[in-house]
C-alpha cells in the first residue's frame, strides 16, 4: 500500500513540474528521463519488497494432512 501512495505522490501533477524545466540529461529532456527513473525505482522497491516479504516466510500455503495409510 506504501508502494502504491508512493507512486501516487511521484507521478502527482504539483510534483511532476519540479522536474518540468529546459534542462537536458545526455541529450534528453528532464521530465521524461525523471518520469523513467521514478517508474524504474518503484519497481526495484516492489521488487525488494517482495524478496523480503517472500524470505520470511517458508511457504504461503498451509501443510496438506498426511496421507491415510492402509493399515498394514
Amino acid at each position: 500500500m506504501a508502494l502504491c501512495g508512493a507512486g501516487f505522490l511521484a507521478f502527482n501533477f504539483p510534483l511532476l513540474m519540479v522536474w518540468d524545466a529546459d534542462v537536458t540529461v545526455f541529450g534528453l529532456p528532464l521530465l521524461p528521463v525523471a518520469l523513467f527513473a521514478i517508474w524504474a525505482a518503484l519497481i526495484v522497491a516492489l521488487a525488494v519488497a517482495s524478496e523480503r516479504r517472500l524470505r520470511g516466510a517458508d511457504s504461503v500455503l498451509p501443510p496438506s494432512p498426511a496421507p491415510a495409510g492402509d493399515g498394514s
